[in-house]
């Protein structure tokens, strides 16, 4: 009680540890975070964590010398013991009860190992210049404000990769010794800005097995899901500036944003293809791609929305574009203007998504269509630089093979190069 105060009851010091101490044991980082590390600096230090809530086994902190990079420290990383796991465990339950809860009611969107009793990484604030693989279940935590802990990848490999290559403790399997098991399924990652410095790569995270959670991390890049037991969950997240699609599923995976901001990404904001499936929920916004928010194709059944925070943006997308001038247009007549309205949830049709998802719209289209074919039906005065499309709405060839395109077409010869240049002035 402060100096000078009137009423209240001052507790004993012992109580007060006592009570801090079963707080931390049952509420484990997160609760030692957001109340009692701030509240003196008895408890504000990460030995005194560590002795309450692991056992006395300390918490790995990148960079030190034990682990200078985040690799070594998911590969180092250490649990708590085996009591403190089973007097956390216990303390949970019995605060559950006391609730008049049931231990499944138990609110922890970080999952288990963010609890603070698995192998827990701190990644202090500055910018790592590493590929990491996780490759064993831990919690990857910045250890900072948010935006402060970044993981910045390089070449043609995904910043944070969830690959499901690791092994575990020697067992008696046939694998010479070893026994497959736990490869990183349900790590999970928190409070870290994750990006490639390669702005080719369109993917910053790629998640190929498991169910691992993003907790409020930011993605300049984006998020690659794939494989049939993949369901990766993240949890106020913010995925910007992709090269690509701001969230790609496939093969069967499925992804699910709760509360995220999907924004600014080269093409679609969601894009659903073999079987993909994606939940959005809480107040999950798509928003600002330059193409539609999402774009499935006829095996998936699209985005599944939970509740009425969802924002896709408007319902339709509107595109306004310019054909190339026609000689034969009487003087001044600078053109014609398209437009183009399509809607912002957008289904291929069957036959039609081989190439729109993993190359853009129809390249082989726009490729002959240079080389001077001609196609029935189609427009080969449309300006495909100046509209940023090379399909309308009457004649859509997207994802149609070059081969099938040859066969529909006869060659003609090439027009000569203009200067467009001129043209535009």
């Amino acid at each position: 009680r402060p100096p000078g105060a009137s009423g209240g009851m001052e507790l004993p010091e012992d109580l007060v540890e006592r009570i801090a101490e079963t707080c931390v044991r049952a509420g484990g980082l997160k609760e030692w975070c957001r109340s009692w590390r701030g509240t003196c600096r008895r408890f504000s230090s990460l030995r005194w964590f560590a002795e309450v809530a692991r056992g006395g086994v300390p918490l790995d902190v990148v960079p030190s010398d034990r682990c200078p990079t985040v690799q070594l420290g998911v590969s180092r990383a250490r649990s708590a013991t085996e009591d403190a796991v089973a007097r956390a465990a216990a303390t949970r339950r019995a605060l559950s009860r006391i609730a008049g809860r049931s231990d499944d009611d138990d609110d922890d969107d970080e999952g288990g190992d963010a609890l603070g009793t698995g192998p827990t990484v701190l990644v202090t604030p500055g910018v790592h210049r590493e590929n990491v693989r996780l490759t064993r279940t831990c919690a990857l935590i910045g250890w900072g404000s948010r935006g402060s802990a970044v993981i910045e990848g390089s070449g043609w490999e995904p910043a944070l990769a969830f690959a499901g290559l690791g092994m575990s403790e020697r067992g008696t399997g046939d694998t010479m010794g070893w026994s497959i098991g736990d490869t990183g399924e349900r790590s999970v990652a928190c409070n870290l800005s994750i990006r490639s410095r390669n702005r080719a790569q369109a993917f910053a995270v790629s998640v190929v097995n498991g169910a691992p959670k993003f907790v409020r991390c930011d993605l300049r890049g984006g998020l690659l899901v794939l494989g049939w037991k993949t369901s990766p969950a993240a949890l106020a997240c913010v995925v910007r500036d992709g090269r690509g699609s701001g969230v790609k599923v496939t093969d069967h995976g499925e992804v699910r944003l709760e509360g995220c901001v999907v924004e600014r990404c080269g093409t679609h904001g969601l894009l659903l293809e073999r079987g993909g499936r994606a939940v959005l929920a809480g107040r999950t916004v798509v928003r600002d791609n330059d193409a539609e928010a999402v774009l499935h194709t006829p095996d998936t059944r699209g985005v599944a929305l939970e509740g009425e925070g969802v924002d896709l943006g408007p319902p339709a997308i509107v595109r306004v574009g310019v054909r190339k001038y026609d000689s034969d247009d009487e003087e001044g007549d600078s053109g014609h203007v398209s437009v183009v309205v399509r809607p912002n949830v957008r289904r291929l049709r069957v036959g039609a998504e081989t190439l729109e998802h993993l190359h853009g719209r129809a390249p082989d289209y726009a490729w002959l269509k240079r080389g001077g074919f001609v196609f029935d039906g189609g427009d080969e005065d449309y300006d495909e630089e100046e509209t940023g499309s090379d399909y309308d709405d009457e004649d859509d060839d997207e994802g149609v093979s070059a081969v099938c395109l040859a066969l529909r077409s006869e060659p003609r010869e090439p027009k000569p190069p203009e200067n467009r240049t001129a043209r535009r002035l």
